[in-house]
């Protein structure tokens, strides 16, 4: 080995120990600064809490049964929704929507209360009316344009009301939409099962952002959806009109990067 090439070799030496020296300093900046969340649109210091569910041991059961022995629909109709996969939270099981739910779900609808705070559904409706609803969402349940489930209990299992999506796949974008009979009303299973749907839209599908709307005087409504994490996006004035009055929606949004709190540069 010449000089010459002596000399290239200890430079190379040298390069290599001057960049294992600035790795070190950068990593040990990284490791003290601490990393950025994206920022929200509201200013509201509402945070969203990791999702917990401990399904109680009848909706264990209800949950294996359903998985063991799925529903077997023999109405094409309805095929679309009663192959929705079973979902638990601490009191409900989630199930798909059957042909043999038509009278209960007609039940959900069968209120004037009720109805008056469902944006698009008319009043009054027939049963008729009902069924051929459940027919279009499992429409679009079939060609993969949303899921629907009905809101059960695990011993009686009877459609107590229903809680859905609308997917928008090409934009990772879903609608969530819910509804309960009037019977079921103030024991929070609304907020219970919007909850898991949610955990469910951003671990499973992972949706990049979930919506949801209600008129601006649905008290209830307004509860569930701040009880679940949404950020108020925008109202739109007197955009609909429900039996004779014209009626202001809110509508919220949640990222799924504010739920499972990534955190991101």
């Amino acid at each position: 080995m010449n000089k010459k090439q002596a000399r290239r070799g200890w430079i190379a030496i040298f390069g290599i120990l001057l960049g294992l020296f600035a790795y070190g300093i950068l990593e040990c900046r990284q490791r003290h600064t601490p990393q950025r969340r994206i920022p929200v649109a509201s200013s509201s210091t509402n945070s969203v809490g990791r999702y917990t569910n401990h399904p109680s041991d009848a909706v264990q059961a209800k949950l294996e049964a359903l998985r063991k022995n799925p529903y077997r629909e023999r109405h094409p109709e309805m095929k679309g929704l009663a192959q929705v996969p079973p979902l638990g939270t601490d009191r409900l099981v989630l199930r798909g929507i059957n042909s043999g739910d038509y009278d209960d779900f007609f039940a959900t609808w069968n209120d004037r209360d009720a109805v008056y705070m469902l944006i698009y559904i008319p009043w009054p409706t027939s049963k008729e009316q009902a069924i051929h609803y459940l027919h279009s969402l499992s429409y679009q349940a079939s060609r993969q344009e949303g899921l629907y489930w009905a809101i059960t209990e695990p011993d009686a299992g009877r459609l107590m009301g229903v809680i859905g999506l609308t997917l928008e796949s090409s934009f990772d974008r879903a609608e969530l939409h819910y509804w309960l009979a009037k019977p079921y009303w103030g024991k929070g299973y609304a907020t219970e099962a919007a909850k898991r749907v949610i955990d469910y839209v951003f671990r499973d599908l992972n949706i990049h952002r979930l919506e949801v709307n209600c008129f601006s005087d649905n008290a209830r409504s307004k509860r569930v959806i701040e009880k679940c994490g949404f950020q108020h996006e925008y109202l739109r004035k007197e955009c609909l009109k429900k039996e004779g009055q014209y009626k202001d929606i809110d509508y919220y949004y949640l990222l799924q990067q504010d739920y499972l709190g990534i955190q991101q540069e």
